[in-house]
């Protein structure tokens, strides 16, 4: 008896289990793929904005549209990671799925935790740039008004 409490209890994946996980696989799969077509657009931009826009106006009107074209270029580099992840995700999570491996499946979750965690990490410096905008802003707003 004492052996069963101290036994790890084995997780088991049902037929139900692995169907959800398969079709998780095939919609993160999609959402990866487009991922990166817009990941593909937005560096189209960018070149366009850095190189076309630069070299066919005056480097005085120029200028905005090369530091936007590097802004998309940055969101670009951001938005590569979690799209990486994704599709790594889905990959392994079918592999392991249709082999039935533990450490394939171990190893796509690893990716969606990476996913999550960078999200996670990228939405509070956003959410703390907000607020640092709001703690200068605001009361550079009220000393002006009065």
């Amino acid at each position: 008896m004492e052996n069963d409490a101290a036994s790890p209890k084995q997780l088991v994946i049902d037929d139900q289990i692995k169907h959800y996980l398969l079709e998780s696989s095939r919609w993160s799969k999609f959402l990866a793929i487009v991922g990166y077509v817009g990941l593909g657009l937005l560096f189209l931009m960018c070149a366009v904005m850095i190189l076309g826009l630069t070299l066919l106006s005056p480097m005085a009107k120029g200028t905005p549209m090369v530091a936007m074209g590097f802004v998309y270029l940055l969101v670009g580099v951001l938005y590569y990671f979690p799209i990486t992840y994704l599709y790594r995700f889905s990959r392994y999570v079918r592999l392991g799925v249709l082999a039935e491996d533990e450490l394939l499946i171990s190893n796509a979750f690893y990716h969606l935790k990476k996913m999550f965690k960078f999200i996670g990490i990228v939405t509070l410096v956003i959410l703390s740039l907000y607020v640092l905008i709001l703690v200068i802003a605001v009361p550079m707003f009220l000393l002006k008004a009065f």
